[in-house]
């Protein structure tokens, strides 16, 4: 983001020193990067995502940047995260019986992963290589909608939102949605091939579908998986 381009809600000197002195790799996103032993926060673009953003239902932003933001919060406690301290060096803190026991209850989500494939890809997904964000996703979306349905409960006295017009989903229903929308994507075969030899994210229908499954919730599925959506579900 150049100083000519700099959005008007980072507008003063300030946040603009800061944020033109840490070279951020790639393209911007909401999310927290690791530079080194420290850990820099994007604050650009969650703020960006605030000021532009016409999300007027709480539903619709804790799907999107709340599970953003609780993946990342996650990530201090997958299987990478967990060997830094607070301070952001690298230090294992656990005891040696809590990582056994993280380690045996990690089995179950890398078969889980491991067991799911990919058609676009012709390959199954690599569990074990994709742990980490996928601990950092179910975790992500969990933390959410907790607070989600903690904003509803201590703000809103247990009232839910007004529906949406015109559209059939309560706001549970529209907070996966929105999560969901976050993460659609679309890939070429080569891509996708590409993206199980090498990616440490798993291919984006396993982000959300899948992730779904692990939760209680019961899918909307007459509303929106058509056949179609079912048959492309694994492409």
């Amino acid at each position: 983001m150049s100083k000519t381009s700099i959005h008007p809600c980072l507008s003063s000197q300030s946040h603009h020193r800061q944020i033109s002195e840490v070279w951020i790799p790639g393209r911007r996103t909401p999310e927290t990067i690791l530079l080194g032993d420290r850990i820099s926060e994007v604050h650009e673009s969650v703020l960006i995502w605030r000021e532009t953003t016409p999300f007027h239902y709480r539903s619709l932003s804790y799907g999107a940047i709340g599970v953003i933001v609780g993946h990342e919060f996650t990530h201090g406690f997958d299987s990478n995260g967990r060997k830094y301290d607070k301070n952001g060096n690298l230090d294992p803190w656990w005891s040696a019986d809590s990582e056994e026991k993280f380690k045996e209850k990690s089995k179950c989500m890398i078969n889980q992963y491991n067991s799911y494939y990919w058609k676009r890809a012709g390959l199954n997904v690599k569990g074990k290589r994709t742990l980490a964000e996928n601990i950092a996703d179910n975790g992500g979306l969990r933390e959410a909608y907790r607070a989600y349905r903690k904003w509803i409960k201590d703000k809103r006295h247990g009232e839910e939102e007004a529906l949406l017009p015109g559209i059939d989903f309560n706001h549970d229903q529209i907070f996966f949605l929105s999560y969901a929308h976050v993460r659609c994507n679309s890939f070429r075969p080569e891509g996708a091939r590409e993206q199980i030899y090498t990616g440490v994210h798993s291919p984006p229908q396993f982000r959300y579908f899948k992730v779904f499954s692990r939760h209680l919730w019961k899918c909307m599925c007459t509303h929106v998986r058509t056949r179609k959506h079912r048959e492309r579900e694994r492409e």
